[in-house]
């Protein structure tokens, strides 16, 4: 049982939200990024997720997180949207299961009387009159829904709270000894946790029974019957390996340790003498990791999640042969929090990678992590949510990255090589967004014969927006000051930048075609018939975007049809438009040069 909808409605920055997770053809679900800003409501989606989480588990066990019959979210107009009257949430899962709430500023009764019902009633005749907030659930009392989704599959949330004391803290802590797991076995009784802010030792204790079952109830063993120098024989047992539910899951355990160290060769578990159990990490039969307790804090955090996910699914009963046999929900706050760019970009996405049917739902800070995702899954294999609003977004593109590539590329080096290169210039400089775009520029002048004006400036590939905004604040420095020639940046028409001027330097954004069907980059330039060309020549060149119907705020919207260029078809694009492109094709991009030609022409 998966998540199918989420929706909220005025609640903190959010003020109409909808978000219908994704799955693959298979049936199997996208990992759902979502990112934003601090204060964007990250972290409030969040909250609703594991509010529902929690009430399907009330419904099957006695003991949980909270108590029986209480929620995990307050619920108050504290939280309303301001200027809002109401704020409405909903989880829905496989067979319209849902979790949904209301909170109003006013009883119902009164809200009814000063505003009357709400454009979206949903199920505003369950709340009582008198009240000003109601929670309602469709997993009370239909406990083999709820079971579906708490017993058979894991269900986790690792908050942003998480955290394991490091080894070094104090001798205590690296004295500290592994016990083995002591499970009850009562009726209405559960040994799982929703939330796990802390879970080395349930997992360190996990792994030593898993250890045990697999050096004691698994080991295969054939007879070997050994001459003896007085002619007789000596049977002897030999170890032919281990086979068993334990071993399988030994050997996932085993592939999460090798991608997150990084191992270049076989490593193992080993267990330490009795009186002082330790759980230690061999490779090539030498002790490695002498202590789980010994690992930095990000390595600490990635195994602790993807082994409590593990653990979670084993302690269901259901069987595991292998990783993509893990189902459920598994929502993680700030998922890249403590970790390396490279486990951020390269190791956290490839560990996703191995849980096919878990269905993540995740909030991240970090471009590099979801640049990772995108390369590893592919720019069809996650969702990229952009917070509050919900609207999708690719890596290159969300707003953080531009504040990340600033601070990244804003060093010493860098600015003393952009410097010279300024300084040293002996024609102007016309800085652009990318290789394409010049390439680009240069086809429209050969075909309208406007190569003379190529010879008077030096064309520069800006790589990014993110770095064009580095080369204008180089600029805005003393640097500008010392200029001997004429600097001029040109952002995409998308970038919605405002035109600037800084003594010798300025900036300018390319001009938008409003008739042309494409509305992002330097391709809005080309018309509706080049674009329907390209789709004609390659159906892969173009996306295309279905005109659809929006319900927002209880009105009905009509989307029209978008079509968008494939990011992993620039290239191809840009060189089919090179081959082939006619005058007709490349009149918006000689309005470009048009503009070069004017700032040229102002001095």
């Amino acid at each position: 049982m998966y998540i199918r909808e989420i929706e909220i409605e005025n609640y903190g920055p959010i003020e109409n939200l909808k978000i219908q997770p994704e799955f693959r053809p298979d049936g199997s679900p996208k990992p759902l990024i979502l990112i934003g800003k601090n204060g964007g409501g990250k972290t409030i989606v969040l909250s609703h997720i594991v509010n529902a989480l929690i009430t399907a588990k009330q419904d099957v066990y006695e003991n949980t997180e909270v108590v029986s019959g209480k929620v995990y979210k307050l619920r108050s107009p504290n939280y309303v949207r301001s200027g809002a009257l109401f704020a409405y949430s909903s989880v829905q899962f496989d067979d319209a299961f849902s979790v949904s709430e209301w909170v109003l500023r006013d009883t119902k009764e009164q809200f009814e009387i000063k505003y009357g019902k709400p454009i979206s009633l949903r199920n505003w005749e369950e709340i009582p009159v008198d009240s000003s907030n109601h929670f309602s659930s469709g997993f009370i009392g239909k406990n083999l829904k709820s079971k579906e989704l708490i017993e058979k599959q894991c269900a986790l949330y690792f908050p942003t709270n998480r955290f394991e004391e490091p080894g070094w803290l104090n001798s205590d802590n690296l004295l500290q000894s592994v016990q083995y797991t002591d499970l009850k076995h009562i009726s209405g009784y559960s040994n799982r946790s929703i939330i796990a802010t802390s879970p080395m030792k349930n997992v360190q204790r996990w792994i030593l029974d898993i250890l045990l079952d697999r050096n004691v109830l698994e080991q295969q063993v054939s007879p070997l019957m050994l001459s003896l120098p007085d002619g007789g024989y000596q049977q002897i047992n030999v170890l032919n390996g281990f086979t068993g539910e334990s071993s399988l899951i030994y050997e996932q355990l085993s592939i999460i340790i090798q991608k997150i160290l990084r191992a270049d060769s076989p490593i193992r578990f080993g267990i330490a003498k009795r009186q002082h159990r330790q759980i230690s990490i061999l490779k090539n039969e030498k002790a490695w990791i002498p202590n789980l307790f010994q690992l930095s804090t990000g390595e600490t955090l990635l195994i602790n999640l993807f082994f409590t996910i593990i653990r979670d699914f084993d302690l269901t009963g259901q069987p595991c042969q292998t990783l993509s046999d893990i189902k459920g929900v598994v929502v993680v706050d700030e998922i890249d929090a403590h970790l390396h760019a490279t486990m951020q970009h390269d190791v956290l996405p490839q560990l996703i990678q191995l849980f096919p049917n878990v269905q993540f739902i995740v909030t991240s800070h970090s471009p590099l992590f979801v640049i990772g995702m995108e390369k590893t899954l592919g720019t069809a294999g996650c969702t990229v949510l952009e917070l509050p609003t919900g609207e999708p977004v690719d890596a290159e593109r969300f707003s953080e990255f531009e504040d990340y590539c600033r601070i990244v590329e804003d060093s010493e080096r860098h600015r003393n090589a952009l410097k010279r290169a300024i300084l040293d210039a002996q024609k102007p400089l016309v800085f652009v967004e990318g290789d394409y775009d010049i390439r680009y520029l240069t086809k429209a002048a050969e075909l309208f014969d406007r190569n003379a004006l190529l010879a008077k400036f030096d064309f520069r590939d800006g790589d990014g927006f993110g770095n064009l905004n580095n080369v204008w604040k180089s600029l805005e420095s003393k640097v500008s000051k010392a200029l001997t020639s004429r600097i001029l940046l040109i952002y995409d028409c998308d970038t919605k930048k405002i035109p600037g001027i800084n003594g010798l330097a300025r900036k300018d954004v390319m001009p938008f075609q409003n008739e042309n069907p494409i509305a992002i980059g330097i391709e809005n330039l080309f018309p509706k018939e080049t674009i329907n060309m390209l789709e004609s020549a390659n159906p892969a060149f173009i996306d295309t975007k279905s005109a659809r119907s929006d319900r927002v705020r209880g009105e009905t919207i009509q989307v029209l049809e978008e079509k968008l260029v494939s990011k992993d078809e620039k290239k191809n694009i840009c060189n089919w438009l090179c081959a082939n492109g006619t005058k007709e094709d490349f009149i918006g991009v000689n309005l470009v040069l048009d503009q070069i030609e004017d700032w040229l022409d102002l001095h």
